[in-house]
């Protein structure tokens, strides 16, 4: 028998090879995603390329949050925005530079059907129709409800739901579209201040194709009722100074008086929206908060393989009678 070389070099590492670090493959796999030229590859050299300075938010970077600014180690990236609305319409509002992965899931099964990775400055409303578009194209699947949250109570998006997907739209209502507490609805039409006074109808225009009624303080647009009603019995700040309220109705109809909102199949249909955030909780195993690339493409591709990889251990479970553990992520990749 030949003597050990000490030289020789191994085809696999120790570590591979009795299955120590069995995750590291996987790393791997998602550490080689750039379809860049090789020119623009990573220029610091090998291994995960830096992250911009403007995506630690813990480190102290001067205009931060001007989107003017793109940062220099991801060019690509872009700037966003995160509002959330909290009670009495309050919102929080969060910026940050990265990308959004905008997914469509089925609620039942709780699996990704289509998905594409944009700059996290594209709007998700823009990228609805295109997605379930290519959903229709691609399985025409008969869609029987779709859910979503108060951010795509957009009227283009309801109208598609309704018209051309022939489906109920399980959209939450979004705050700013709902008549302003201080006022509301005359029982003769028009509307009613928080003082209880009728507002009057001051005409009507056109934004973005929907007709708005203009209704305006009755003090400070009447001469006549000024004489009656001088001061505004809530001392309105809008009052004190000298304008009064304004409030707008809708002139037009509005398709949103057709769907059901408080009704309880639309309570129970929508409670089964969570089903997305448990998905994405899955994703977040398979490093999809973190990616180890920069730039669009790359990212964009390991979103792509995080999806596959999830349809692959749903699709293993299924083929081997395991239909039940179609989600067991840890189940099949106990080291992640």
């Amino acid at each position: 028998m030949k003597s050990f070389n000490s030289s020789q070099k191994l085809l696999l590492p120790p570590e591979d090879i009795y299955d120590i670090h069995p995750h590291k493959k996987y790393q791997i796999l998602f550490s080689h995603l750039d379809s860049s030229p090789l020119e623009n590859l990573n220029p610091h050299g090998p291994g995960r390329p830096p992250i911009s300075k403007e995506a630690l938010l813990k480190t102290s970077v001067r205009d931060r949050f001007k989107k003017s600014k793109i940062p220099k180690g991801d060019p690509d990236a872009r700037l966003g925005v995160l509002i959330h609305f909290k009670k009495n319409s309050e919102k929080k509002i969060e910026y940050f530079w990265e990308y959004r992965n905008h997914v469509v899931l089925d609620a039942i099964s709780e699996l990704p059907v289509a998905e594409i990775a944009k700059p996290a400055n594209v709007s998700e409303q823009t990228l609805f129709i295109p997605l379930f578009n290519q959903v229709q194209n691609s399985f025409h699947f008969p869609v029987k409800e779709v859910l979503a949250d108060a951010m795509y109570d957009v009227e283009s998006i309801l109208k598609f739901v309704i018209n051309d997907l022939r489906a109920l739209p399980r959209i939450a209502r979004n705050p700013r579209w709902q008549i302003h507490s201080d006022v509301k609805p005359a029982p003769t039409g028009g509307l009613i201040c928080i003082a209880g006074f009728k507002m009057i109808y001051w005409g009507k225009f056109k934004d973005r194709g929907k007709i708005r009624l203009k209704f305006v303080c009755p003090i400070t647009h009447s001469k006549k009722f000024a004489k009656k009603r001088p001061v505004c019995p809530w001392y309105h700040p809008k009052f004190l100074k000298g304008k009064g309220c304004i409030a707008y109705l809708r002139g037009n109809s509005n398709i949103r008086a057709s769907i059901d909102y408080g009704s309880e199949s639309f309570k129970k249909s929508y409670n089964r929206r969570t089903s997305s955030e448990r998905a994405f909780s899955r994703l977040l195993t398979l490093s999809m908060q973190n990616p180890s690339v920069t730039g669009l493409q790359a990212t964009a591709n390991h979103c792509t393989i995080a999806h596959i990889t999830v349809l692959l251990i749903a699709l293993t479970a299924a083929k081997s009678g395991h239909k039940d553990k179609i989600r067991f992520i840890k189940k099949f990749l106990p080291f992640i």
